[in-house]
């Protein structure tokens, strides 16, 4: 039949349809209508078909010389969400596909005309676009204007520990993090600095302020600041993403501007331009005989991995985050020359990222076991389970999936009285949770809790450290965007949308910790000395 496409209920006019999608909108079902059922799943299932369209996508893209300052082409889905625009867009094209009338609201732009180039949909004018682009490209170039004064502001700062940076060492580059430490201790390579003496520790660029300061400090430890150029910031305000117009014309013309009109409304661009030429500028000077970071695949690794080459260091990219089945980012066939822009080796945290990263096309021989040196499960567990203890509720970086998760919890909370719910925000995004008698706030992380009945989550870690520990844990599915599943294969857990949540909690489930080692192995140090030392364990 055909799908009906619209930004606003305006020109429904009585029309009859089988359900109402509600896509990139807010709005609400009309009374006369019912939403998609199983919208949730639907929507998530369209994202995993999507991965190979999004992955050959990201390789035409890279014909374009300023893709380097693109998240896009990354295809990680949490700094882009490329991925669900083509989520959207298959679910449409199934709907368009079915012996049944569909009405589609889609308040995005961008979105809304790509859909209308597709088979079996007609519909309205579409939103309004040029106004908010110019608002977008405008608040983009004040964006990278602050990223060039910050960048101009960190070098003179940090210029003169360029001075203290030995030739030849074998460095590990990090993100600033509040658990690093001015003794060399890092929240990504834990105490690797004090077991192996000769390592030295760059900041990466996105660590600004007090903390980078506080960083520095230490003897072996200089901010990759230090190798920028005054004379390359005046043109940090211009730096970002542009599509050449082939690419923008293209079958998913629309959805490449739009990721592009996205990243240019931030200093995204300013931000990997200004990375990638203090870490060459270090790389070319100092001449490190080895390199590890926390691997994730981003276009700035891609050019370290690049420029490290051109100077003969070997390259270590250790295992960041988890490998969950959504962790697209992770793959060669977002690469143009495949595997040749991975890494010499890929350093994994235990046997079952080992598995998806395999899965995931990485080739075998480039995979080590290295160990957890970031995650570490203690003896927190099974005995923190209680049946009738608090829902605990984990809300996520992204504000869209955190709405939702909070919307369906407090839905659930007036419904369930019986239940205690509390819900811990982001530590980098404070959400402004509305509390009730039974709905409240915590500012306690997985470890510190008092005795849980079951944890949600989204796209979030803790569930995973959760699930180690044995606690009934479910899985929280939006219908607006995509949540990461960040579990490793071989470990499953309750799934709920929000219309599902009510009837899933409490879990009655047994708590167990099978399978954490498989997760997070203990650290090989034999390995670390091996790549980053003299070979000799300490």
């Amino acid at each position: 039949m055909s799908v009906f496409l619209c930004s606003s209920d305006d020109g429904l006019n009585g029309r009859e349809a089988a359900a109402w999608v509600p896509v990139a909108s807010n709005a609400a079902c009309p009374p006369r209508y019912r939403v998609l059922p199983n919208l949730a799943k639907r929507l998530e299932q369209a994202f995993t078909e999507s991965r190979d369209i999004w992955w050959q996508l990201a390789r035409e893209l890279q014909a374009t010389p300023s893709v380097h300052l693109a998240h896009a082409v990354s295809c990680n889905p949490g700094p882009s969400d490329l991925g669900t625009m083509l989520a959207w867009s298959r679910l449409v094209d199934q709907l368009a596909a079915d012996r049944q009338n569909y009405i589609v609201r889609c308040d995005d732009p961008w979105l809304f005309r790509h859909l209308a180039t597709r088979p079996g949909v007609t519909g309205d004018s579409a939103p309004p676009l040029l106004g908010r682009r110019l608002r977008l490209l405008a608040r983009g170039y004040f964006s990278r204007i602050g990223v060039a004064a910050a960048a101009c502001r960190e070098h003179l700062r940090h210029r003169a520990g360029k001075a203290r940076m030995p030739a030849g060492r074998a460095a590990i580059v990090v993100y600033g993090h509040p658990r690093s430490d001015a003794d060399g201790g890092d929240a990504y390579f834990a105490d690797l600095m004090a077991r192996i003496p000769d390592v030295v520790r760059l900041l990466h660029t996105d660590c600004r302020g007090p903390l980078g300061t506080e960083l520095a400090a230490h003897r072996r430890t200089v901010s990759l600041h230090a190798w920028g150029r005054l004379r390359s910031v005046a043109a940090l305000p211009f730096a970002r993403w542009r599509p050449s117009p082939r690419e923008r014309s293209s079958t998913y013309g629309w959805l490449v501007r739009r990721a592009a009109d996205l990243e240019a409304a931030t200093g995204t661009g300013a931000q990997l331009s200004w990375q990638a030429a203090c870490q060459s500028r270090w790389l070319s000077e100092t001449r490190p005989r080895a390199v590890a970071w926390p691997w994730e695949n981003h276009t700035w690794e891609r050019s370290l991995v690049s420029a490290a080459r051109q100077v003969g260091a070997a390259t270590f990219g250790y295992q960041h985050t988890v490998v969950g089945h959504h962790m697209y980012n992770l793959s060669p066939a977002a690469l143009v020359d495949g595997e040749q822009d991975l890494p010499d080796r890929i350093i994994a945290n235990g046997p079952l990222f080992v598995d998806d990263m395999e899965r995931l096309g990485v080739p075998k021989g480039r995979i080590q076991m290295g160990g957890a040196l970031r995650f570490t499960i203690g003896t927190h567990g099974a005995d923190n389970y209680d049946p009738d203890g608090a829902v605990y509720v984990v809300l996520p970086s992204a504000r869209s999936v955190a709405d939702e998760i909070v919307d369906a919890v407090a839905e659930t909370a007036a419904r369930r009285r019986e239940l205690q719910f509390l819900v811990k925000d982001h530590p980098m995004y404070p959400y402004p949770l509305r509390e009730t008698a039974n709905l409240k706030r915590t500012p306690l992380g997985f470890a510190e809790l008092p005795k849980i009945a079951t944890a949600v989550y989204a796209a979030s870690t803790v569930g995973l450290e959760a699930v180690l520990a044995g606690i009934p844990t479910v899985r929280f599915v939006p219908a607006k965007s995509i949540a990461m599943d960040i579990l490793p294969s071989g470990i499953d857990v309750c799934e709920a949308a929000a219309a599902d949540l009510a009837a899933v909690l409490p879990l009655q489930s047994v708590p167990g910790r099978s399978r954490r080692n498989d997760v997070f192995s203990a650290p090989d140090w034999r390995l670390w000395q091996e790549i980053l030392g003299d070979g000799v364990t300490a």
